[in-house]
């Protein structure tokens, strides 16, 4: 019966009904977001957009719906796959930041792969110190003498954070 009610609904959302589409979304996105909450742990804004994500699968190809055999199935294994690959996309990004932290990807170097480090650690220390030049003369305009000599002293103080 509900599978019934569901094929009508769809059919209607197909149709392009906006009350239709408005008692779809009512229906689902409830229990929708608590799955994808409950799978992402506090990333409640990322949860939120992977179910909207996973409506738009039934707004961008309207004809999809016509083969749907249980809505509540389909809705839910694709909020699975958007969630995993949203996964799959923090994991890549952690291994990006990873390497830009360590420097070093794998242990097969590259040419390539060391030059474009090279590059992109002149390009970091180029933009550092053009900002810190730019710092510098404003607080020398500004006559900021004791915020200087603070700067002056960490940087000839040995020894990180100290």
């Amino acid at each position: 019966m509900k599978e019934e009610a569901d094929r009508v609904l769809l059919n209607a959302v197909r149709r392009g009904d906006e009350e239709a589409w408005r008692q779809l979304v009512d229906s689902y996105s409830g229990r929708l977001f608590a799955f994808a909450v409950r799978q992402l742990g506090r990333r409640r804004a990322e949860a939120e957009d992977l179910v909207q994500d996973t409506f738009l699968v039934l707004v961008q190809d309207p004809s999809q719906a016509a083969r749907i055999r249980s809505l509540e199935a389909f809705l839910f294994t694709v909020l699975r796959r958007k969630i995993i690959d949203f996964r799959r996309r923090r994991k890549a990004e952690n291994i990006s930041d990873s390497h830009w932290r360590s420097g070093l990807i794998s242990p097969a170097e590259t040419p390539s792969s060391v030059f474009s480090r090279t590059e992109e650690r002149d390009r970091s220390e180029k933009a550092l110190a053009d900002a810190l030049e730019e710092y510098l003369d404003t607080l020398k305009r500004e006559k900021r003498y004791k915020e200087l000599s603070v700067l002056e002293f960490l940087f000839l103080k040995e020894g990180s954070g100290k």
